[in-house]
């Protein structure tokens, strides 16, 4: 989706831990907002910010 200078993106990540080594699979949003054609912000929203924080327990 996009409007202006705002785009949303649904994404599927993937990744590890770098503490514990655990690997993680989820789907989050970022909102990225541009200037021109150049990206100035970045915000990921995760679904399931627990699961994230159990990653480095």
């Amino acid at each position: 989706m996009a409007d202006g200078d705002l785009a949303a993106v649904i994404l599927d990540g993937t990744g590890s831990s770098r503490k514990t080594g655990k690997t993680f699979s989820m789907q989050l949003v970022e909102v990225w907002r541009f200037s021109g054609d150049k990206i100035v912000e970045l915000r990921p929203f995760y679904w399931d910010t627990h699961a994230l924080h159990l990653l480095n327990q």
